[in-house]
């Protein structure tokens, strides 16, 4: 009866594992379908979004958080390469994770 136990415990485990394997993908996948959607933008679009995170940056506490050396002549264009750089650094970190969780758990 014990052995059985032990064998309902490690199924459990395994599930528990493959399931946060898959919350791992499914988050990766989310961030390329982020991507994918705002890369399928038009440029009008585009731009009055980054203007919306421009404005909201100038205006309020997210100010604080902007590094001095922030560019404030063509901060639109600034808020997009950053806006770049963090959306593919979280797609590679999320990449990282997924492929490490997959690469242990098989």
């Amino acid at each position: 009866m014990r052995n059985g136990a032990a064998v309902k415990q490690s199924n459990k485990t395994e599930w528990a594992i493959w399931g946060v394997c898959a919350l791992s993908f499914a988050v990766t996948l989310a961030l390329l379908g982020l991507i994918f959607y705002f890369s399928a933008q038009p440029g009008a679009v585009s731009y009055k979004v980054s203007e919306t995170v421009m404005n909201t940056v100038q205006s309020g506490k997210a100010k604080a958080i902007t590094p001095q050396w922030f560019s404030t002549t063509n901060l639109n264009v600034n808020v997009r390469k950053w806006a770049h750089v963090y959306i593919y650094c979280a797609l590679g970190v999320s990449m990282a994770v997924t492929v490490h969780l997959w690469t242990v758990s098989l």
